[in-house]
């Protein structure tokens, strides 16, 4: 017996009597091969694998003057219509195959071989090869436990085993042996990130590499403008029929040009958000045209600013506002906000080691990630806020950021404290903005060094008990008498600060205590909540050792207690 077997082609079993030939064939084109003069029987072909709809044996009977026997184009009907199965074990008790088959069902180069070998006066040219000149798609899973497809922006070109540590094949291996250059490839990581991260590109064919592993080789095209979730592309009803949605379990998965291009359209979707400018900025806040303009005169220049000033200024809301109306639009992924304080490090906000399962791994910081992700995207401003920025010691936590935050050093690359030894270099790029805030009142926090000072711009934030404050007021149905007692009262508790020579500007009371988003059902109840629970503690603080003053204040607020 010769067995000669290519999944989709036939096998060939010649014994003394007669030549009997079988084709795996499509059911669809089993009526067909019926009308063949040289038809016999078929019968279902059986496996251990009860998904997709089995192909169906065909059997022959006869001598044939030509090779093959059948067309070429019923041939590749069989092949395109097992390309679309899943994946079969052959286990067929009726008619058995053997190791030349595994090896050639993908293999055609080899299998022409066998096949001349077989018919050397017969097989005239090889056998046509499957979507050679066409692009297929593909779905890879990276695991971030064992590598991330943020390690292709060091090394845009890595070879993937196609056996795992324990010497077993990646599922689905066929769809491996299948890849070619050119290929594209979806790629996605899987629990505990759950999106899909880069398009890749496949650059070269299984072979094998200097180590005597199994690999292909792929390159990344660009990582993808927004990451859909996995949720996400669940929920979308043409890719509920994709493989890799029916069982994700596996390394790499064929997906239709369809399916690939509706990943595609959904990784590049850009959703809308509210529009935000200037008009906007100065509808929310009580600021000057004219402050708003040189304030993001100076955050395009310097790239770094911080708003410096008394408690209730605005600071934090202002400076989220200020983000919206950098890049024109409410996009809560480009403005992040973090807050300093007394044990932040440079391992959270830069990079360090972390427990991971019981080992110390290296793990990258809210800052090294953000920055990344404003590398990728170029055309956009992005914004990271730090609220309380001196609460830190920023020395520590920036580190060799002291250089990179600077303008004109943007772009530059340096090498990290814990960085790997063959690990890329880090960068700042220049459309990613920094916007710290501080509180001047509090004496209990150092001044931010001369070093990182001079990378900043300080923009002084002053209580703003002015017309624009009186106009919010009235427009939430505040009567005129009590929005002139308010201001007067608070601007007479000012006056105090700014008479005392330890306190002065720093210490000032800000307006944003008395700024609700909504009319209060009790005016004069809400107003002296604020005085007696948080203006009258603040005044404490100053006048822990002026009883004269205090006093004086009580006076002033209405306080008798």
């Amino acid at each position: 017996m010769f067995q000669v077997d290519h999944r989709y082609a036939f096998t060939i079993q010649k014994t003394k009597k007669e030549l009997i030939n079988f084709i795996l064939a499509s059911p669809n084109d089993l009526d067909t091969f019926k009308k063949n003069p040289f038809y016999a029987d078929s019968d279902l072909f059986k496996s251990n694998n009860k998904e997709g709809k089995p192909p169906v044996w065909i059997k022959f009977k006869g001598e044939f003057n030509s090779f093959p026997f059948v067309s070429k184009q019923q041939l590749k009907d069989g092949l395109s219509y097992q390309l679309e199965q899943s994946p079969i074990e052959f286990r067929n008790a009726k008619y058995s195959t053997n190791e030349i088959f595994e090896e050639c069902v993908y293999n055609l180069e080899k299998l022409n071989q066998i096949l001349k070998k077989a018919f050397p006066n017969e097989v005239e040219e090889p056998f046509p090869p499957y979507d050679n000149n066409e692009v297929n798609y593909y779905w890879l899973n990276a695991n971030p436990k064992q590598w991330t497809l943020d390690d292709l922006e060091q090394n845009p070109e890595i070879d993937y085993t196609t056996f795992t540590d324990n010497g077993t094949k990646r599922r689905i291996y066929k769809h491996m042996q299948l890849l070619k250059p050119g290929d594209k490839i979806i790629g996605y990581e899987t629990s505990p990130v759950k999106k899909v991260k880069a398009i890749l590109e496949v650059s070269k064919s299984i072979y094998t590499n200097e180590e005597n592993q199994e690999v292909f080789d792929m390159k990344l095209v660009e990582y993808t403008p927004t990451q859909p979730s996995w949720e996400t592309l669940k929920g979308i009803p043409e890719l509920a029929s994709a493989e890799v949605m029916s069982n994700n379990q596996g390394s790499i998965f064929k997906l239709t040009k369809s399916e690939y291009d509706i990943i595609i359209s959904t990784a590049y979707s850009k959703p809308t958000y509210e529009k935000y400018g200037n008009e906007e900025l100065l509808s929310e806040v009580f600021i000057t045209p004219d402050k708003l303009n040189k304030t993001l005169g100076l955050i395009r220049r310097k790239k770094n600013i911080i708003l410096q000033g008394p408690p209730g200024t605005g600071k934090t809301f202002y400076a989220k506002r200020l983000g919206y109306c950098l890049i024109g639009e409410k996009d809560e992924n480009k403005v992040i906000t973090i807050q300093f304080h007394q044990s932040y490090s440079y391992e959270d906000f830069i990079q360090g080691y972390r427990p991971n399962n019981g080992e110390l791994s290296l793990k990258n910081g809210i800052f090294y990630e953000f920055a990344k992700k404003a590398t990728r995207d170029p055309k956009s401003d992005y914004i990271i806020i730090i609220d309380e920025i001196n609460r830190g010691n920023l020395s520590k936590i920036f580190g060799e950021l002291m250089l990179l935050i600077e303008a004109d050093k943007r772009g530059e690359k340096v090498k990290l404290t814990y960085a790997d030894k063959d690990q890329e270099l880090f960068t700042v790029p220049p459309n990613l903005h920094i916007i710290g805030t501080m509180n001047t009142a509090d004496r209990s926090l150092a001044l931010v060094d001369y070093a990182l000072r001079r990378r900043f711009a300080f923009i002084n934030m002053k209580p703003h008990f002015d017309e624009y404050f009186k106009e919010y007021l009235g427009a939430l149905g505040f009567k005129q008498s009590f929005i002139q007692d308010l201001t007067e009262m608070i601007s007479d508790i000012n006056k105090m600060i700014m008479a005392d020579t330890s306190l002065k500007e720093g210490f000032l009371i800000g307006h944003s205590y008395f700024v609700p988003s909504e009319l209060p059902s009790n005016p004069d109840s809400w107003l002296n909540e604020i005085l007696n629970y948080e203006i009258m503690p603040l005044l404490e603080e100053y006048w822990f050792d002026n009883e004269d003053s205090l006093d004086e204040a009580k006076n002033i607020l209405g306080i008798t207690s």
